[in-house]
């Protein structure tokens, strides 16, 4: 898919999970998350396991909240029901609609940085709009450069170690701390020399491309995510 597909793919499908419906996970939106992170091929896998992580602390919390301590759930925004809904219902009518949303964000996220040229090259905005968002990629790129490089660096002082344990848990600020002063140095080098000393604006003005349309992918997939919404609109109406 292009980069305009997958953001218009991504706006239609987020926006039938906020309809309001009787049904706790939405089948039409689960099935279009589902049919997209398997055309992710094996690093669906990934962007599943990915999205469950994000939301179970969630899940956990307003479990332990609404069902163990207070016994009972506010009226859940999303869930359209005739007569109160119970504490689990409530739970589940949550976390279900974000672990949608995060599976989709995380799937779109994934088939993005696949895509070559660069996605911000592709997307159908004003040239002053993508060369802020390449000029915030490439400070996002370099600052995750710069926190691999001070995890390295404790793993090298033996402060750290290369996978879980409790020492990584007690001396984890410390990475944090390093992570932090890293990514200030980084942004204050590139804004104030290196940006300013190659002309950014001017140079990624040039460099870019215009950007690309439609193509049958997206077409197929934006239809199938409007059908979703379609759908969530008529049961909301019905």
């Amino acid at each position: 898919m292009s980069s305009n597909g997958l953001v218009l793919f991504l706006v239609i499908a987020v926006a039938s999970l906020f309809v309001p419906s009787r049904s706790v996970v939405p089948i039409l939106v689960l099935a279009l998350g589902s049919a997209f992170t398997l055309a992710l091929g094996r690093r669906g896998v990934v962007v599943a396991r990915r999205a469950l992580l994000s939301v179970a602390p969630l899940a956990i919390f307003l479990t332990l909240v609404w069902v163990v301590i207070v016994g009972r759930a506010p009226e859940v925004v999303f869930f359209r029901s005739t007569r109160p809904a119970s504490p689990w219902l409530s739970v589940a009518a949550i976390t279900s609609r974000l672990f949608l949303l995060a599976l989709l964000t995380f799937g779109v996220i994934e088939a993005g940085s696949r895509i070559r040229p660069p996605f911000v090259f592709g997307l159908a905005l004003p040239r002053e709009a993508r060369i802020v968002l390449l000029a915030t990629t490439s400070l996002v790129g370099a600052m995750r450069l710069g926190a691999e490089r001070a995890h390295t660096a404790l793993v090298s002082a033996n402060i750290l170690t290369g996978r879980r344990s409790w020492r990584n848990l007690a001396h984890g600020w410390l990475l944090v701390r390093t992570t932090w002063v890293a990514a200030v140095g980084i942004a204050v080098e590139r804004l104030d020399t290196k940006w300013k000393c190659e002309d950014l604006p001017n140079a990624a003005a040039a460099a870019l491309p215009p950007a690309r349309g439609l193509n049958a992918r997206d077409v197929i997939w934006t239809s199938l995510a409007g059908l979703c919404l379609c759908g969530a609109v008529a049961a909301l109406l019905r």
